[in-house]
């Protein structure tokens, strides 16, 4: 996709976009408010598979995202959302470890191991 094809906040140069990127590591959530579309802003956390006999390290497999309208979706609207965004998030990761279809795709992730 072009540049143009994004929303007028999105990054415009590497520099701008490794920011956003370190910051949602930083903070453990990510927010955009128009940088996809215009008028859309959303919220992400990390869905982290923890660490198991077949991937001794945790890591994201997913992310959830609540996604919409900027006029209904402010900054202080979306951080309120966090909370609860992170413990849907973490229930999923927990339950991951027990789930025969994600066990599977682990399996077949590169460098991890088949059991």
């Amino acid at each position: 996709a072009k540049l143009c094809d994004f929303g007028y906040k999105a990054p415009t140069d590497r520099t701008s976009f490794m920011k956003l990127l370190d910051a949602a590591l930083h903070l453990g959530y990510a927010i955009t408010e128009e940088t996809h579309r215009a008028g859309v802003s959303s919220i992400a956390v990390p869905v982290t598979r923890p660490a198991t006999a077949l991937a001794g390290t945790p890591h994201t497999m997913a992310a959830l995202v609540i996604s919409g309208p900027t006029v209904r979706l402010s900054q202080p609207h979306m951080l309120k959302l966090w909370p609860a965004l992170k413990v849907a998030a973490q229930e999923i990761s927990a339950a991951s470890v027990s789930s025969p279809l994600l066990g599977h795709a682990l399996q077949h992730e590169p460098g991890v191991a088949a059991a």
